[in-house]
């Protein structure tokens, strides 16, 4: 979903109905249009990053460094509680 517009005035650009070599020779509109429409609006927080940052990085610290998964999902969420907090977010 996020490769294709989901900005319905996009689907009015002659681009968008032109074959293209990618697709096989297909309209993306006609391919992708109709279920590009039906995604749902999904919103993302202008905090989204400062929230996920800390998952990330504790994933990474199970993954390469064989950290428990318990105690990294434990300090994810108290340094992104922390984080949020800190830029007013509660």
């Amino acid at each position: 979903m996020a490769l294709f517009p989901t900005t319905p005035a996009a689907y009015a650009d002659p681009a968008m109905h032109k074959p293209d070599a990618f697709f096989g020779g297909q309209q993306p509109i006609d391919v992708f249009g109709p279920a590009a429409q039906k995604a749902p609006v999904v919103y993302f927080s202008p905090y989204e990053e400062t929230a996920n940052t800390p998952f990330f990085q504790e994933l990474t610290n199970v993954e390469m460094l064989g950290k428990n998964p318990d105690r990294a999902w434990r300090d994810a969420v108290n340094t992104a509680e922390t984080t949020l907090s800190r830029v007013g977010v509660s």
